[in-house]
């Protein structure tokens, strides 16, 4: 899982970046919606949420319709 979300990071294109709130320990967050280009997911996903907090520390990360 890991070297595919590398690979979706280095090589996908960026569709949105939201902000996702505060995270518990009261710092922001953002949700960014990557297209991999390519089916990724049990369920025919194509493209990744990875939720980051204001310091760049991935927070979670998992496919999406």
């Amino acid at each position: 899982a890991e070297i595919m979300l590398k690979d979706i990071m280095q090589n996908g294109k960026i569709i949105d970046v939201t902000d996702n709130g505060l995270t518990k320990m009261g710092n922001k967050s953002y949700a960014i919606i990557i297209d991999a280009g390519k089916e990724i997911g049990t369920k025919g996903e194509t493209l990744h949420k990875v939720v980051l907090s204001e310091d760049g520390g991935m927070l979670s990360a998992y496919p999406i319709n």
